[in-house]
């Protein structure tokens, strides 16, 4: 009789659970179909005029128009991405407010001693919305004509490169590209890459890292020299300039990627439906091009296959952040 009675009440609590959680899935699928109902804000954690600026705006405005809704987006630049990163996290986790950044943003507890949140347990990745090549790019004024010359002479004399701060990719693989080859490649963090590229273009700088899209145009129009890409193979968009294997440095083949999050809790439904949404932009027959003239390859795809793909990066930087011991104090 005991046992009876002792075993009624876990009877009912799980029926109690089983019911909120249905509950809560009927509530989840219901939001939805309503959203969005308000603007949406892209909150983007570098200055204007970089890459990932540019992305967001691209997709901003096309999924204003298939919403019927504004799109703003917001320029949150500071701390290595962590000012828009801290604002995301702390975000209501009802679809309004998605990040688009880069990986350094999955890394930042290898970069900060005490970060502020834990981009795996408070972020929930959406979709990959482009991947892009880096590029190493040099004043005019510089006696660099190819990647070579850049080398030899920083193995003994110090050379500064740019990038969009510290920790980002650009530089992860400048301290691999330095370490490797034993150069003296001084590291010059900015609020995001326009500015960086900006100094080289001024003379303020003599290189940097770039991200091919935000480059392009600077290149074209010989505001800057470009000494190689880091991609496994050319870009079509402008293909006489070298990979980093083709100059004599293989290894450096990967570049970035810029991704759509929202904050953890952000119903999956509405997850969902943005990572179609975004994937389906990215892809169009009228996007697409466009990205290509950048440089960059459509991503798109499921939220989990953007979460493992996000994740297996987080891993790769990490183990060179940590092997380097670049920290943010």
């Amino acid at each position: 009789m005991s046992t009876a009675r002792r075993s009624r009440p876990l009877g009912v609590s799980i029926l109690v659970v089983l019911s909120l959680s249905c509950l809560a899935g009927r509530l989840a699928a219901a939001q939805a179909p309503d959203y969005p109902a308000k603007p949406i804000r892209l909150i983007v954690p570098f200055s204007a005029g970089g890459g990932v600026d540019l992305c967001a705006r691209l997709v901003g405005q096309r999924l204003s128009d298939a919403w019927a809704q504004p799109v703003v987006i917001e320029n949150r630049p500071g701390a290595a991405g962590t000012v828009a990163g801290d604002y995301v996290a702390q975000a209501a986790p009802d679809g309004y407010t998605v990040l688009i950044t880069v990986p350094t943003q999955m890394v930042v507890q290898h970069l900060f001693t005490k970060a502020k949140y834990d981009p795996i347990r408070d972020f929930a990745p959406v979709t990959l919305l482009t991947s892009s090549p880096f590029v190493w790019i040099v004043s005019p004024a510089q006696p660099f004509q190819m990647l070579a010359d850049l080398a030899v002479y920083a193995k003994t004399r110090p050379v500064q490169y740019g990038t969009s701060g510290v920790g980002s990719p650009q530089h992860i693989y400048g301290e691999l590209f330095s370490r490797e080859n034993d150069l003296q490649l001084q590291h010059i963090a900015y609020r995001g890459v326009a500015p960086a590229m900006n100094d080289v273009v001024a003379g303020h700088i003599p290189t940097a890292i770039g991200e091919f899209g935000s480059s392009k145009p600077l290149i074209e129009g010989g505001k800057v020299r470009a000494l190689a890409i880091m991609a496994a193979k050319r870009n079509p968009a402008l293909p006489d300039i070298p990979t980093f294997a083709e100059a004599g440095y293989p290894g450096f083949d990967q570049g970035t990627w810029f991704g759509a999050f929202v904050p953890a809790g952000t119903p999956k439904p509405i997850v969902d439906k943005l990572a179609a949404e975004m994937s389906r932009i990215v892809r169009s027959a009228e996007i697409a091009p466009r990205l290509a003239e950048y440089g960059w390859e459509p991503g798109g795809g499921t939220a989990e296959e953007f979460d493992h793909f996000a994740k297996a990066t987080a891993e790769r930087h990490g183990r060179v952040i940590d092997q380097a011991n670049i920290r943010i104090e």
